[in-house]
């Protein structure tokens, strides 16, 4: 057969890319081919693993090289299965990350995140973009990271007692992954456990998945607001464990908890709002949600007092694939 060597094939991201881009033109300018070494020994191995790759339509890096298969450009993601939860503190930048989307502000928010030039991160459902892909797509061309959420924000802290619970969440990041790939033409790097789950088997079932995961500092929108006299409260979207943020990035087992600092029960929008600002630091990660629920638009609110605020502060919003601290582990710079 034709027998390639050193043939490593794993899955992650481009090089300075949080997707895996479905432009192999583009991939091929940032990667060309050399040349590649072979020996040959026989042929029906060869066969089976190029028709396997050509079915999938991945890049395989042969002998430090890359390899045009099919039309993606694919790279080792060296943090797969790790835990992250802040970015690095000494560094003026922080990530904006939105939950649950494509919904019913997605659009809007684009519009304000255009409007101050910063890009964020979106984790999105699967479900939520099989319903809205033209909002998942409008998402990733207006070069913001678009994220697996899975598909449909199943409650892990019940699952984890199924004896299946691999199996179910497996499946959970492929079809949300399939739709975000049919949708917007990139493959997800980062992993955002519904409710911020983090249980020590999640690790292993991401990491095979090529995934990072990546949690927040802070998060708090999906807290009751308390109305002002004679106005409507808005109502929360989600329930999210409380549990304070751990002290820094870790793999999950490594002693760790969720990342996840929040208030609890009822408050204004305007403490909401106060809380938020009071949390935006170097390397923070803050959450909030464009999906899920019927109001959202006191989001749009508080992110943009939190962007006038970050440019008081020296501050600029960036992708979690720039973010120091695990920019260097998710790209290789």
């Amino acid at each position: 057969m034709i027998k390639i060597q050193n043939i490593t094939a794993t899955f992650g991201a481009c090089k300075g890319v949080g997707n895996l881009s479905l432009d192999a033109a583009a991939c091929e300018r940032r990667y060309p081919v050399f040349g590649i070494r072979y020996s040959v020994t026989g042929y029906r191995p060869l066969v089976t693993a190029v028709y396997r790759l050509l079915l999938t339509g991945y890049w395989i890096l042969v002998t430090g090289y890359w390899l045009p298969v099919a039309g993606y450009c694919l790279e080792a993601n060296p943090s797969a299965g790790k835990f992250y939860a802040r970015g690095d503190a000494k560094k003026p930048f922080f990530a904006l990350t939105f939950d649950d989307g494509p919904g019913r502000i997605t659009m809007d928010l684009l519009k304000l995140l255009d409007k101050y030039g910063v890009k964020a991160s979106f984790f999105m459902l699967g479900s939520s973009v099989k319903t809205y892909p033209e909002r998942a797509l409008a998402v990733a061309k207006a070069g913001h990271l678009v994220c697996n959420h899975t598909y449909s924000h199943k409650n892990y802290f019940k699952l984890d007692k199924f004896p299946d619970k691999e199996k179910i969440l497996d499946s959970e990041i492929v079809k949300a992954q399939t739709e975000i790939e049919k949708a917007c033409g990139v493959r997800p790097v980062f992993l955002r456990m519904p409710n911020g789950y983090n249980g020590g088997w999640v690790s292993a079932v991401a990491a095979k998945n090529g995934y990072a995961l990546v949690n927040w500092t802070y998060g708090s929108d999906w807290n009751k607001i308390t109305p002002p006299p004679g106005q409507a409260a808005e109502a929360a979207s989600s329930t999210k464990p409380a549990a304070p943020p751990p002290a820094s990035n870790q793999e999950f087992g490594a002693g760790g908890g969720t990342a996840g600092g929040r208030s609890g029960g009822g408050v204004t929008e305007e403490k909401m709002t106060a809380e938020y600002l009071g949390n935006l630091k170097p390397g923070a990660i803050l959450l909030l949600h464009d999906g899920g629920g019927k109001v959202k638009e006191k989001n749009l609110r508080i992110v943009e007092k939190l962007l006038i605020e970050a440019r008081n502060k020296g501050l600029k919003a960036v992708r979690l694939d720039e973010l120091p601290g695990i920019r260097q582990v998710t790209s290789g710079r």
